[in-house]
């Protein structure tokens, strides 16, 4: 990671963006190891992507599908045709937040995603659930070309 942000691509590319984009005093970073549980199309790119703190089994860190059974985080879970689980391996940054799961899930539209998200918020305050420290719809990921990444290694 470091090799990667100190590389020319990432100089001249992300860089410019950080500074217009982001607040580097309130950042953090996270480590993650990412499983795939649905690959289907989403025809927007839509994402309604959740990062939980104190998530279902982050203790015994068991198998991904088993941390998410249960009626906690079924809104976002259920009848998901796009999910992937980023377990989170490490938390850095000027101020370290505490967040076991990431969970991304494609939506059809930005009306889904937040019917999703407000399923999910009640769902979790009935049961009690992991704490959602934060959720954010996106439309569009960012991929660096590993070529670029190799360059930078």
């Amino acid at each position: 990671m470091d090799r990667a942000m100190e590389s020319a691509w990432f100089r001249r590319t992300i860089v410019p963006d950080e500074r217009r984009l982001l607040d580097a005093s309130r950042r953090c970073f996270l480590m993650t190891h990412r499983h795939v549980l649905a690959a289907g199309a989403v025809p927007d790119g839509c994402k309604l992507v959740v990062f939980l703190a104190g998530s279902p089994g982050s203790a015994s860190k068991g198998p991904i599908a088993a941390r998410l059974e249960g009626p906690e985080l079924a809104p976002v879970v259920e009848h998901a045709a796009s999910l992937a689980v980023y377990d989170v391996q490490a938390v850095g940054g000027a101020l370290p937040r505490l967040v076991n799961l990431v969970v991304a899930r494609g939506c059809d539209s930005v009306e889904e995603a937040l019917d999703v998200h407000e399923r999910l918020l009640a769902t979790l305050g009935a049961t009690g659930g992991p704490g959602v420290h934060v959720a954010v719809i996106v439309r569009e990921n960012a991929v660096v070309p590993r070529p670029e990444l190799k360059a930078a290694a």
